[in-house]
């Protein structure tokens, strides 16, 4: 396992974070508990020491699992642990993808801390982040609410998530801003043009989601189907092909590796049952060199037009939008 030290913090975390939101599924009703644990138990002993979750992945229900598993496991010292505000859902049943909606007002950020301590089991949150900007809220408001969770010693570091550099000078007028977590994998780079070098020029942690683009970048192609989504496909096999005969790795062990060595601090790694953190053996030890990047570098652009991006989910709706909807 490489380890980074977050420099606004001090804080020495993996370079490979666990988000529980597969751990759980996305359901209250599909969550095995037990397999839950041992996924987080395989994590712990991989040497994973950095932990993702929010409210609304399971609906409560994965922050729960995690803080139960750290409470049983006594690994509250051990561990880095990372949740979110900012993020709601309509009704409390049936619910499904599509009903959460964002709420960053001052008054959603603190009650959601609050609740997340409770459901987690702990008296404080390593990094405390927005999961999307509120087009209603203030920036502002948003950090002024962080600060204040800060001051009290509820939150040890404050984060973002999916903030422009402009989003984050305002927000940074009020309170610092530990970490940023982006969306950033070989098909979706659009942090590389301002976000990723803001973020390098001003000490912020960046975490990517979406590491292996939703599975994509493992050679799944069940969810791309769409017909624009061909010229991804195509460059996913020529990925893939390359992987195996430049270092006999799979395409997923690539991609995460591939985003660390391109400036990321942390890759998020989500799995559902403890077979899906094979693939971290086979990360560490090994860079991919200058030369190696140029080559896939070629492959993207011989594969994927640079205009074009690919069709895939869409982020939750404002919460005035769900009034009218």
């Amino acid at each position: 396992m490489e380890y980074i030290t977050l420099s606004l913090l001090g804080e020495k975390v993996s370079r490979i974070a666990l988000g529980t939101r597969d751990c759980g599924k996305r359901s209250p009703k599909d969550i095995d508990e037990k397999v839950a644990a041992e996924t987080m138990e395989k994590a712990v002993e991989m040497g994973v020491n950095f932990f993702v979750t929010a409210p609304a992945y399971g609906f409560t229900e994965n922050e729960k699992l995690l803080g139960k598993f750290v409470k049983e496991r006594g690994l509250r010292d051990r561990l880095f642990l990372s949740t979110k505000a900012g993020l709601r859902w309509k009704g409390s049943e049936n619910l499904g993808r599509g009903s959460a909606f964002r709420d960053a007002s001052k008054v959603a950020i603190i009650e959601d801390c609050e609740n997340s301590l409770k459901r987690m089991q702990t008296d404080y949150i390593d990094l405390y982040s927005i999961h999307w900007p509120d087009p209603l809220v203030s920036y502002e408001e948003m950090a002024e609410a962080m600060k204040l969770l800060r001051e009290q010693g509820k939150i040890r570091a404050i984060g973002v998530s999916n903030f422009s550099p402009e989003m984050m000078r305002e927000f940074q007028k009020v309170v610092p801003i530990h970490a940023i977590e982006s969306l950033y994998n070989m098909f979706e780079r659009e942090i590389e043009i301002e976000d990723l070098p803001y973020c390098l020029e001003h000490h912020i942690a960046v975490i990517s989601y979406r590491s292996i683009c939703g599975g994509l970048l493992t050679g799944n192609m069940e969810k791309f189907e769409e017909p624009k989504n061909a010229p991804f496909r195509k460059a996913a096999v020529k990925l893939q092909e390359w992987a195996k005969d430049s270092y006999n790795i799979s395409l997923g062990t690539l991609a995460v590796r591939w985003g660390l060595d391109r400036g990321i601090s942390v890759a998020l790694w989500g799995a559902k049952r403890p077979t899906h953190l094979d693939l971290l053996s086979t990360l560490w030890d090994w860079h991919l060199s200058g030369e190696d990047l140029e080559e896939i570098e070629s492959i993207l652009t011989e594969n994927v037009p640079s205009n074009m991006k690919l069709f895939f989910g869409k982020p939750p709706p404002t919460k005035e939008t769900m009034r009218t909807s």
